[in-house]
């Protein structure tokens, strides 16, 4: 049998990361990623391939797990039917690590309160961004632990950050 589209988008996303996609039976853990190697992993990474989208049910959860584990929370998602996936983190931990990278980017401001769907807010920020610029979605959240921001890209774009940043291998780094 066939595995489910959900579990062929984790491999697919553990795989962006150089992971492995996480058998978690029975466990309390979120990640759905874990190193090849066995070792401990160094970011929190869940992917969801959905028909509807809980973004901010999604990134509450998953950044609680996160900080308890104290490592970066990374929600990686796509909506069946749509070939595009994105990627949402937390603002500090995007703008502490490239934030001098930050002119390339055209962020467009999205709370939890608006009526938009995420479909308009990210169509309306790529419109904005012209073709000179990476569209993103400034995210806003109030939860009982205070404002919350995140930041959401096209995946592409994050994984060309870390690996610019060397937070990821390149293909030639992983063949020597």
């Amino acid at each position: 049998m066939a595995d489910k589209g959900w579990k062929v988008y984790e491999r697919e996303v553990s795989r962006f990361f150089g992971y492995q996609r996480a058998l978690m039976k029975g466990t309390e853990e979120k990640s759905d990623a874990r190193p090849l190697d066995g070792s401990e992993p160094e970011w929190i990474i869940d992917a969801k391939k959905r028909k509807k989208l809980y973004l901010w049910q999604w990134m509450s959860d998953l950044v609680e797990y996160s900080q308890r584990e104290e490592k970066p929370a990374i929600l990686v998602f796509s909506v069946y039917g749509k070939r595009q996936s994105y990627a949402v983190v937390e603002r500090k931990w995007f703008f502490g690590n490239f934030a001098v990278y930050i002119g390339n980017f055209r962020m467009m401001f999205w709370k939890k309160s608006d009526r938009k769907s995420f479909e308009q807010a990210f169509r309306e920020a790529t419109v904005n961004a012209g073709d000179d610029r990476i569209p993103g979605l400034l995210m806003n959240q109030y939860s009982e632990a205070g404002n919350i921001d995140y930041i959401c890209i096209e995946i592409e774009h994050l994984i060309s950050l870390m690996k610019a940043k060397k937070m990821l291998k390149t293909e030639r780094e992983e063949d020597e």
